[in-house]
């Protein structure tokens, strides 16, 4: 790999700047501040909650965050056998979604009791469900094809509040 040489002078320089080098995401976050729209901005979410957490398993744990950043709002309570989300904009106690513990790479989502229309249901996999009347039930295997599925069932019930 070549090698360029600097001056003294010019590390020095380099050394007293480089610490006024904005990222681009700075950037953005400094302009729209002051442009006073910091509300745009939202709150920033922090990992530690996800640690609480009683399962070792980095696609549900990676689920879980990704259902949280869908919206700046929605909240999740982690319980014995699930993890519940709530979005203040539904009845407290008819959460957003439970997602139970995974069994075998395997969990069971009830969603907030809404129809969702075959375009977003489109493999026809969410059933009703007997365990309670506020919500639907769909189960899914923690892969990729089968999260963004759930995602966008998610988001769809986001919209539809």
């Amino acid at each position: 790999m070549p090698t360029i040489r600097i001056s003294e002078r010019t590390k020095k320089a380099i050394g007293e700047l480089g610490s006024t080098f904005e990222t681009p995401d700075d950037v953005i976050k400094r302009l729209i501040e002051e442009s006073g729209h910091s509300n745009l901005l939202g709150e920033e979410k922090s990992d530690d909650k996800f640690e609480n957490i009683p399962v070792d398993n980095e696609k549900f744990i990676e689920l879980i965050k990704q259902i949280e950043f869908l919206d700046n709002e929605v909240e999740f309570k982690v319980d014995e056998t699930m993890v519940s989300f709530y979005h203040p904009e539904i009845k407290r106690g008819n959460g957003l979604a439970w997602i139970g513990y995974p069994k075998a790479n395997k969990v069971t989502v009830r969603l907030k009791k809404i129809q969702f229309p075959e375009e977003v249901d489109y493999e026809n996999r969410i059933e009703e469900d007997g365990w309670s009347n506020a919500y639907k039930r769909i189960k899914i295997r923690l892969n990729n094809q089968d999260i963004e599925y759930l995602l966008n069932l998610i988001k769809y019930a986001l919209k539809n509040k």
